[in-house]
């Protein structure tokens, strides 16, 4: 008998960067692009991250909206036809 919730029994909080890095990119290998991501991004654009102790975290749902907010933010951008010379 499953006592867990269906949301609870596939963890939503991913613990570490090769964890992150595996869920964003497929590929743990990439871990070290999470940190950057970190680093790198303006605040309102950084990526969705958060330490419990020395460890990164992330939660799956809100890196999932955190993505539909990007390509949402990307569709309304004008596209130029000009060619650049």
């Amino acid at each position: 008998m499953n006592i867990w919730p269906d949301r609870m029994t596939h963890s939503e909080v991913l613990y570490g960067s090769k964890a992150i890095a595996g869920y964003f990119f497929g590929d743990e290998a990439k871990w070290s692009r999470i940190i950057d991501m970190n680093r790198r991004l303006d605040v309102p654009h950084r990526f969705p991250m958060f330490y419990i102790g020395a460890t990164l975290c992330a939660r799956r749902s809100v890196i999932d909206a955190w993505i539909a907010s990007r390509e949402a933010a990307n569709c309304d951008a004008p596209i130029s036809r000009e060619r650049v010379a």
